[in-house]
C-alpha cells in the first residue's frame, strides 16, 4: 500500500517517523489498532507498507487509511497486487528466459573470443551477476521488472567494457606485437573509453534515482550497482585472468575477428540522414495526431487480469462491464483486450478503467460476474501517474544536461562531439516512441524503464565512437577531419556489432521465452538496441562533421571580415 503525506506535514511526520526507526507504529481506527508495520525508515512525502499477508489484508489496511482518524491525514495512492498464480508464471518465464539468453551470449563469446579471452569474460559476467544480487540481497531490494531492465543493461556494460579491450589487443596483434605486450596496450588504450562510458550512463541512474520514486528507482539502483560491478570486472579482474594465464604461453588464442578502415560514412551522409529525419518528422507527426498509448502507472485507474473460462470472448465480458454495478465504474470508456501468452493456462484478459468513484475495489466483483479468476489487479492513483510522468521526464532532461556538461569537459575544446553524443540520444527515444505509437504498445513502467535502457545504450554507443575520434584526432595528422570520423568508425565497427549482438541474445530471449508481462518491454528493448546501432554509426559521425564544418566556415568568416 503507497500513500503520501501533505506536504505542509511532510516535515513533522519525518521527524516522527526518524526517531522511531525499528519500532512499530500502530493505526488505529475507532481506538482499535488495524495493524502495526515496523518503521524502517525515515518516511517524509511518501511511504509504502509492505509484507501484507493477503489482497484483503492490504484492502482493509488502504481502507484504514483513507476513512480513519490521524494527526496527519493520508491519501491511499496506489493499490497493487500480484496473484501467486501470475507471480509464479512469470518468474517461471523469466527465469528460463534469462537462462537460455546468458547461455546464447557465453556461446557467442567463446566462439567469437575463443577459450582464453572468451573465457575469462564469462569468468566476469558470472563476477558481475554474482555482485549485483549480493549486493541486491544486503539492501534487502526487490528485483522488479524495471530492474531487470537495469540487469539486462548491465550485462551489456560488462560484455561491453571488455569488448573494447578485446578490439585494441587485436589491433596491437595486427601490428605484430606479442600477446602481454598487446594486453598491456590493449588494456591500457582502451581505459578511457570504459570510464567515459560508464560515468555517463551513471549520472543518467543517479538522475534517475533523484527525480523519480518505486520501481523506475530501483532501475536506478540496479543499473548503478551493475555498472560498478562491471568497470571493477573490466578493469581488474578480467586483466588479471588473462594476465595469469598467458605467463606461460606465446599463442594468442585470439580469433582474427572483422576488420576495416574502409568505411564512407560520412560520404553517404545525407542518405542517412534524410532517412532519420524523414523517420524523425513521421515519429512526431504520430505522436502528436494519436498520442502516446499510456497505461494505468501514467493516468491513474484500475488494471486488472482475468483467467475467463475457454470460450468466453471480450464482447462477453464488455456485456458484464455493461450490466448492473459496473456500468458507473467502467462505463464505455474500459478497455478490453485479450491476452495471448503461452506460458499461462487458460484465456487471459485485461481490462483497465479509469478514475472513476469505485475502480479500486471492483476487480474481485468482475471476476465473480465473469466466473473468471483474478491473476492481478492495480489500482494507480492520479498523484502517483502524475508524479511518475514528471519525475521522468525530469530525470531524462537533467541526465541529458550532466552528460552535455560532462562530455563536453572530457571532449573540450571538441565540444561538437559532446553535443552530438546527446542529439544522437533524443534522436533514438524519438524514433522508438514513434515506433511503441505505431505499433499501439502500451507506455507503462516496464516501457519507461526500457526506455531509459535506450538512453543508457545509446550513450555508451556514441562515446565509445567519440573517444576513438578524439584519440585519432591527435594521432593521425594526414587525413581531414571527415576521413578521421570514417577511419574511427571504421575501427569501432567489429565493437558495436559484438556488443550489439551480444546485448540483443538475452532481449530475444526475453521476447521470445518471457510471456505476454514481458513483450512490450522486450519489443521496446529490441527496437532501442537497433536504432541505437544505427544512430552511433550512421547518424552521429555525420553530425560531428558537420558541425565541425560549420565551426570551421564561422572562423574563416570571422577572419575575413576582421
Amino acid at each position: 500500500v503507497l500513500f503520501e503525506v501533505r506536504a505542509e506535514d511532510a516535515r513533522a511526520f519525518g521527524d516522527f517517523t526518524g526517531s522511531n526507526i525499528g519500532r512499530r507504529m500502530a493505526i488505529v481506527l475507532d481506538g482499535i489498532i488495524q495493524t502495526a508495520p515496523t518503521l524502517n525508515s525515515r518516511i517524509t512525502d511518501s511511504g509504502q507498507i509492505t509484507g501484507i499477508a493477503d489482497l484483503d489484508e492490504a484492502a482493509d489496511t488502504a481502507l484504514v487509511l483513507r476513512s480513519g482518524s490521524l494527526p496527519i491525514a493520508l491519501t491511499v495512492e496506489q493499490i497493487s497486487a500480484i496473484g501467486p498464480t501470475l507471480g509464479q508464471d512469470s518468474i517461471a518465464a523469466g527465469t528460463r528466459a534469462a537462462i537460455i539468453g546468458g547461455l546464447a551470449v557465453v556461446a557467442f563469446i567463446l566462439a567469437f573470443y575463443g577459450p582464453l579471452f572468451g573465457g575469462a569474460l564469462t569468468i566476469g559476467l558470472v563476477l558481475v551477476m554474482l555482485f549485483i544480487f549480493g549486493a541486491l540481497a544486503g539492501l534487502g531490494a526487490a528485483l522488479t521488472l524495471p530492474g531487470l531492465a537495469g540487469l539486462v543493461l548491465t550485462i551489456g556494460a560488462a560484455v561491453d567494457g571488455n569488448v573494447i579491450s578485446f578490439e585494441r589487443i587485436r589491433e596491437e596483434l595486427r601490428a605484430g606485437k606479442g600477446l602481454r605486450v598487446a594486453m598491456r596496450n590493449g588494456f591500457g588504450n582502451s581505459l578511457s573509453a570504459i570510464i567515459d562510458a560508464n560515468v555517463t550512463t551513471l549520472l543518467a541512474a543517479a538522475a534517475l534515482y533523484q527525480y523519480t520514486s518505486g520501481p523506475v528507482r530501483g532501475f536506478a539502483i540496479t543499473l548503478a550497482i551493475g555498472l560498478i560491478a562491471a568497470m571493477f570486472v573490466n578493469i581488474v579482474v578480467v586483466p588479471w585472468l588473462l594476465d595469469v594465464a598467458s605467463i606461460r604461453t606465446k599463442r594468442t588464442f585470439m580469433r582474427p575477428g572483422y576488420y576495416t578502415e574502409n568505411l564512407k560514412v560520412v560520404k553517404r551522409a545525407p542518405l542517412f540522414l534524410a532517412v532519420s529525419g524523414l523517420l524523425a518528422v513521421a515519429s512526431i507527426v504520430l505522436v502528436s495526431l494519436v498520442g502516446l498509448r499510456l497505461s494505468t502507472d501514467f493516468t491513474g485507474g484500475t488494471s486488472v487480469l482475468l483467467r475467463v473460462p475457454d470460450g468466453t470472448t471480450v464482447g462477453d465480458v464488455r456485456t458484464v462491464l455493461d450490466g448492473p454495478g459496473f456500468a458507473s465504474v467502467a462505463g464505455s470508456s474500459a478497455t478490453i483486450v485479450e491476452v495471448i501468452d503461452p506460458t499461462v493456462e487458460g484465456t487471459l484478459v485485461t481490462v483497465r478503467v479509469g478514475l472513476t468513484e469505485g475502480a479500486e475495489s471492483f476487480s474481485f466483483a468482475l471476476a465473480e460476474a465473469a466466473n473468471a479468476e483474478v491473476l492481478s489487479s492495480e489500482f494507480v492513483g492520479p498523484a502517483v501517474g502524475a508524479d511518475l510522468r514528471r519525475g521522468a521526464v525530469l530525470a531524462v532532461l537533467v541526465a541529458l544536461g550532466l552528460i552535455l556538461v560532462y562530455v563536453g569537459w572530457r571532449f573540450w575544446p571538441n565540444w561538437v562531439i559532446a553535443l552530438a553524443t546527446v542529439l544522437a540520444a533524443v534522436h533514438d527515444i524519438g524514433l522508438t516512441l514513434g515506433f511503441l505509437d505505431a505499433i499501439r504498445a502500451e507506455i507503462g513502467v516496464p516501457v519507461l524503464a526500457a526506455l531509459l535502457f535506450v538512453v543508457g545504450y545509446s550513450l555508451n554507443d556514441s562515446i565509445i565512437i567519440s573517444d576513438r575520434i578524439r584519440e585519432n584526432l591527435r594521432k593521425v595528422r594526414d587525413r581531414s577531419y571527415a576521413d578521421v570520423v570514417d577511419l574511427s568508425v571504421s575501427q569501432t565497427i567489429s565493437r558495436t556489432l559484438v556488443t550489439s549482438g551480444t546485448t540483443l541474445l538475452p532481449v530475444l530471449a526475453l521476447l521470445f521465452f518471457g510471456g505476454s508481462v514481458l513483450r512490450d518491454f522486450s519489443i521496446t528493448l529490441l527496437v532501442g538496441i537497433g536504432i541505437g546501432t544505427y544512430s552511433s554509426v550512421f547518424v552521429l559521425a555525420p553530425i560531428i562533421v558537420w558541425f565541425k564544418t560549420l565551426q570551421r566556415r564561422r572562423r574563416r568568416a570571422r577572419r575575413t571580415f576582421a
